[in-house]
């Protein structure tokens, strides 16, 4: 019942993404038209290094590409518009049995574990992701994160050297894939937070390095592809300029979201700032400084230090693309932290309990309050489009556009 029911919710959470996909076309030109070529030309036999589709040509695949995901496979049995749904659908499966599989790993109970995993599906990286901007590969290394977090647990608690061996490689490979079909100006950030947390546990570390230097090893040689790929694009165009984004900070929208604020507009875009609602932001706080248990060390220094990357000027590093991205790892952290503070305060304060209760069951509502509005409206695309206005929705520019049947003709 349990893996049905979370079967169940993550197919309704990323219901329009399947449907409609979301409004933004960023990534079609970028890594779906590379994967698709990439797949069209290993299914006749053929290994393209050159892309002549990419302006005036490119190193084949574009360091944005997602030719070591399943999509590669989807496109090739699936029309493009279903293979990208499927995409989603897979991604954000992945994404939510792992954060339910981190909480019941440090013992949360079954009520908590459901919101974590919740808050985690509905926040506003979720709202980004699946409902705004069409941005395959950060999706796909955000989907993933919960996933290589949940395999170092099971490294770190590991009892028998066979398990310590499957979960290092496991995680090296899983971070691997965080990057190759990732984003290479995402991915720092998502490491940032993995870094904290093992410096945060550093006890554990020191007893596990062996293995914790074997995944390391495995991701180095796993990411060798990726950084050719990269190499090769910056060699072409030295001097061109990166799109760096660097927003301030919305302090309103962590206490307060979905409520607008009364003091003028957001510091960006509503699905570009944190928002996790504000019952978790508390608890968050409250654990900050009284959680206890396993483990809270290494989540308490990953919220800090991402928390504090958000105020580092982004183009000090040229690699990284914006510092809102620093909200998902604080995101996934901090949700389990908060939900070890939360079930702690369950035990010290049976007769609050109602009161806690009512805390949880609010947090729910922020979310789905929060997540509404684009939810609704990527259904709205989808309306839109069975009614025949196909410039409304992605699945009917790919279903009508020539240069897509263009792309899945390929190579010819």
């Amino acid at each position: 019942m349990r893996t049905l029911l979370l079967l169940a919710f993550g197919a309704a959470v990323a219901l329009p993404a399947i449907l409609a996909l979301p409004p933004d076309d960023e990534g079609l030109a970028i890594e779906i038209a590379t994967t698709k070529f990439q797949q069209a030309a290993l299914a006749v036999g053929q290994y393209p290094f050159w892309d002549p589709l990419s302006g005036f040509g490119a190193p084949q695949p574009l360091s944005e590409s997602l030719i070591f995901h399943p999509f590669l496979l989807l496109a090739a049995v699936f029309p493009l518009a279903t293979a990208i749904g499927l995409l989603y659908l897979l991604q954000v499966w992945v994404a939510v049995f792992a954060v339910w599989g981190c909480c019941r790993h440090l013992g949360l109970r079954r009520p908590t574990a459901a919101l974590c995993t919740v808050t985690f599906a509905l926040s506003s990286s979720a709202v980004e992701y699946l409902n705004g901007d069409f941005w395959p590969s950060v999706m796909v290394g955000w989907s993933l994160s919960p996933l290589l977090l949940l395999l170092v647990l099971k490294l770190f608690d590991a009892r028998s050297r066979s398990l310590r061996l499957a979960c290092s490689l496991g995680a090296g490979v899983c971070a691997a894939l965080m990057l190759l079909d990732g984003h290479a100006g995402a991915f720092p950030y998502l490491a940032l937070g993995f870094v904290a947390f093992f410096a945060g546990e550093w006890r554990r570390v020191r007893q596990l390095w062996p293995w914790l230097l074997l995944a390391l090893a495995t991701f180095v040689l796993g990411i060798a592809t990726k950084l050719l790929d990269v190499g090769l694009e910056a060699a072409r165009e030295p001097s061109a300029p990166r799109l760096q984004i660097h927003y301030g900070f919305d302090l309103w929208r962590l206490f307060f979201y979905p409520l607008h604020s009364p003091f003028g507009a957001p510091a960006a875009p509503p699905d570009r700032l944190l928002a996790i609602g504000g019952p978790f932001a508390l608890l968050i706080l409250l654990g900050l400084r009284r959680a206890t248990g396993r483990y809270v060390n290494g989540l308490r220094l990953v919220v800090i230090v991402t928390f504090a990357a958000w105020f580092v000027p982004v183009h000090l590093i040229s690699v990284l693309s914006g510092n809102f991205l620093t909200r998902d790892p604080l995101i996934l952290f901090g949700a389990l932290l908060a939900g070890l503070m939360l079930e702690q305060l369950w035990r010290e304060w049976p007769a609050r309990r109602n009161l806690l209760l009512g805390a949880s069951i609010l947090q729910v509502l922020v979310l789905v309050v929060g997540f509404w509005p684009s939810y609704h409206s990527g259904l709205q695309r989808w309306r839109d489009f069975r009614g025949g206005d196909t410039s409304a929705s992605l699945k009917g520019s790919l279903e009508n556009l020539p240069v897509y049947r263009y792309f899945e003709g390929l190579p010819r």
